[in-house]
């Protein structure tokens, strides 16, 4: 039963992708936008950026989840993801395909520097798949015990 169990839960890994969410959470009495890979907060989305191309943080939020989501239909994407600085912007690509972009308007109130920030988000996104990764890996080496 319990092999049972382990196989079934290292199946179900392997035959569905990650689970991408956009969500909110309430910090400093403000409602924020944030973007979950497999249940981890990999991206708060703050402000609107400086291309005034968002009418809300809300907006911009949705454009990068979705970026996000088109992406990651192949898990391996997500860990090519490189910055590239464009002007004061640092902008996240896969493939020369833009995938989210940080201003200095998403390190206003932090200590990071703008490409601090772009590739904290990286790594939140790499180690959100890791997890998985590794889940699925523990699984199968209990399964072999």
């Amino acid at each position: 039963m319990k092999y049972l169990i382990l196989f079934l839960l290292a199946f179900q890994t392997f035959v569905f992708p990650d689970v991408f969410q956009l969500a909110t959470i309430v910090d400093n009495h403000q409602l924020i936008p944030v973007i979950k890979i497999n249940g981890k907060i990999v991206i708060k989305v703050k402000d609107v950026g400086t291309k005034q191309v968002f009418s809300s943080s809300f907006e911009r939020s949705e454009k990068i989840y979705e970026s996000l989501q088109e992406m990651g239909d192949q898990r391996t994407n997500l860990n090519r993801i490189r910055i590239r600085r464009n002007k004061a912007d640092y902008v996240a690509y896969i493939d020369n395909i833009e995938v989210y972009r940080v201003t200095p308007s998403d390190v206003i109130g932090s200590d990071l520097t703008v490409y601090q920030m772009a590739s904290l988000w990286r790594d939140n996104i790499v180690s959100a798949i890791k997890i998985t990764n590794f889940s699925s890996s523990t699984e199968i080496d209990e399964q072999q015990s």
